[in-house]
C-alpha cells in the first residue's frame, strides 16, 4: 500500500488547530498523534466525459488493541471524482457509513460526479465511518455493534476507564482528516489532470454530521461545514429538553439510554465526555461558513433544539429545516448543499437570512436579498409536544407571507386550544451561482406554547 510521506504528516500537524481558540483537548491530541497504519491505493479507475472517477482503498489508523476489539485496523472505501478542468483548490468531502469489508461501492456516484463537473472541483466520498460491525471484548452480549451501538458503548468504556481514546468519535474524526491527506496527495500526483486540493467542505448525516462538526473544530483545512440531522450541539441541554418534551427519551437514542449515558448527565464524567465530543465545546473555533440541515420530523432530535446553540455560533451560518421529512431528509437538501459549496468555491455570497423569535408565537425574518417567495410552515399535535413524522405524519402545511417592508417578514401563530403547534419561516432566493436555480433557507422551529409538559427524572 502506498504510504503517505512524512512531509504530509507534518503538514497535517501544522494544519490542525491545536488550541488557538480553545485549550487542546484529547480530540486534538488523538488526531495529531502519528499513526504508521495509514495509506491508500487505487483499485478502480473509470473514465467519463470530462473527468475521471477513482476508487481507493484507504487505511486510516489502528484503533484500540486485539484484546479490546475484533477489528483494529480501520479500512475505508474512498471515492474521488476529478474533472479534467479543475479550477478550484477546495473539494467537497462527503462522509458516509456502510459495512466494512462489504462489496466496494459501484462507480460512479452520479451526484458527486455531476457536482465535480458542474463546479470544476474535486469531490469525494469517504465510506465506513465508523468501521463496523465491531465486537468489543468484555461486552456482555459479545454481539457485533453498529452505529449508535458503537458510540454509546465506547462512551461507557471511557467513563469506566478515563481513557479518552475509547471515544469512537475520535477515530471517526481521524478517518476524515486522514482522508483529506489522501485526497490531496492522490489528486496532486495524477499524471494527466493533476489537481491541487488545499481546502475542504465537509458534509455528513447524523453521526457523520457529528464527525463533520468535530473535524471542522480541529483542522484548519475545513473551509465550510455542512452537518445534517445532528441537532444536538450543547448535548446535555438538548437531551434534557427531549426528556421534558416527551416524558422519556426517544426510542431512536435507546443505545445511549441502555448504556447508562442518560443517568449521568449531571455528573462530572458526562461533563468530561461533552468537553471532548460536544461540538458546542469547540464553538469558538467554528468560524468557517456553516450550513445546518435539519428535519422538522426527526426521530432523534427535537426541531427546536437550535435554541441551545444557534446564537453562540460565530461567523456565517445558514439553516434549512425541512418540513415533512424524517432523519434522512430528501433530495432537495442536496440542492441547498450545492449552492453553499459553490459559494465557497467562487467567493460569491450566500443569501443572508437573519431571524429571531419574539416570544413563542412570532418569528421575524429579515433579509437584504430579494426573495422569490416567503412562507410559514406549521404543524399541530393536539395531544403531545411531539412533531416527529412517525407521530404526526406529513401534516406540515405552507402559508404564504407578505413583507412588512424593508425586507422584513413576520410569521405569527396563536397558542392552540389543545396540544402544541410548531412553525418556521422558509425563504426561497435566486441562486447566486446559476441563473434559473433557487436556494432555500429557513429560520429555526418555534413551538407554541413554549411549555414543557414533563419534569426531569430525579
Amino acid at each position: 500500500m502506498r504510504r503517505l510521506t512524512a512531509q504530509i504528516g507534518m503538514a497535517l500537524c501544522m494544519a490542525l488547530t491545536g488550541g488557538d481558540a480553545l485549550q487542546a483537548t484529547p480530540l486534538d491530541d488523538y488526531v495529531k498523534k502519528p499513526d504508521p497504519n495509514h495509506g491508500f491505493r487505487v483499485v478502480q479507475t473509470l473514465r467519463g466525459d470530462g473527468g475521471t472517477a477513482y476508487l481507493l482503498t484507504f487505511l486510516s489508523q489502528a484503533w484500540r488493541t486485539g484484546a479490546e476489539v475484533d477489528r483494529i485496523l480501520w479500512r475505508h472505501w474512498l471515492e474521488v471524482y476529478v474533472p479534467d478542468d479543475t479550477r478550484h483548490d477546495a473539494a467537497l468531502l462527503r462522509i458516509g457509513g456502510g459495512v466494512s469489508g462489504d462489496e466496494p461501492p459501484k462507480l460512479p456516484n452520479r451526484g458527486l460526479a455531476r457536482l465535480a463537473l458542474e463546479t470544476n472541483s474535486v469531490t469525494a466520498f469517504l465510506h465506513d465511518v465508523p468501521n463496523q460491525p465491531l465486537c468489543f471484548m468484555g461486552d456482555p452480549d459479545l454481539s457485533p455493534r453498529v452505529e449508535d451501538e458503537i458510540l454509546a458503548f465506547s462512551f461507557a468504556r471511557f467513563m469506566e476507564s478515563d481513557d479518552p481514546a475509547w471515544l469512537a468519535l475520535l477515530p471517526m474524526v481521524k478517518s476524515t482528516t486522514g482522508a483529506m491527506d489522501a485526497i490531496t496527495t492522490f489528486s496532486a500526483g495524477l499524471p494527466d489532470h493533476p489537481a491541487k486540493v488545499a481546502r475542504y467542505v465537509l458534509h455528513g448525516y447524523s453521526k457523520r454530521g457529528w464527525t463533520t462538526w468535530l473535524t471542522a473544530a480541529v483542522d484548519s483545512r475545513v473551509a465550510g461545514a455542512a452537518p445534517a440531522v445532528i441537532e444536538m450541539l450543547n448535548v446535555k441541554a438538548s437531551l434534557q429538553h427531549q426528556f421534558r418534551a416527551y416524558g422519556q427519551y426517544a426510542a431512536a437514542v435507546h443505545d445511549y439510554v441502555d448504556n447508562g449515558l442518560m443517568d449521568v448527565l449531571e455528573k462530572p464524567e458526562f461533563a468530561e465526555v461533552a468537553r471532548i465530543i460536544d461540538p458546542f465545546s469547540y464553538r469558538e473555533r467554528l468560524t468557517m461558513p456553516k450550513l445546518i440541515l435539519n428535519s422538522a420530523g426527526d426521530e432523534f432530535f427535537l426541531p427546536d433544539s437550535w435554541r441551545f446553540y444557534w446564537d453562540e455560533l460565530p461567523g456565517l451560518k445558514h439553516m434549512r429545516t425541512l418540513p415533512n421529512t424524517r432523519h434522512g431528509l430528501n433530495a432537495s437538501a442536496d440542492e441547498t448543499l450545492q449552492t453553499f459549496y459553490e459559494c465557497i468555491l467562487t467567493g460569491r455570497k450566500m443569501p443572508r437570512l437573519e431571524w429571531r423569535t419574539e416570544g413563542a408565537g412570532r418569528i421575524v425574518v429579515t433579509t437584504t436579498d430579494i426573495p422569490l417567495s416567503v412562507a410559514m410552515w406549521s404543524a399541530h399535535n393536539p395531544k403531545a409536544r411531539d412533531f416527529r413524522l412517525e407521530s404526526i405524519g406529513e401534516t406540515w402545511r405552507r402559508k404564504k407571507l407578505t413583507s412588512k417592508g424593508g425586507g422584513v417578514f413576520s410569521a405569527e401563530l396563536s397558542e392552540p386550544a389543545t396540544g402544541w403547534s410548531a412553525f418556521l419561516v422558509e425563504v426561497v432566493f435566486p441562486d447566486p451561482n446559476r441563473a434559473g436555480r433557487t436556494v432555500t433557507l429557513t429560520s429555526g422551529v418555534s413551538v407554541v406554547p413554549d411549555r414543557l409538559p414533563y419534569e426531569l427524572p430525579k
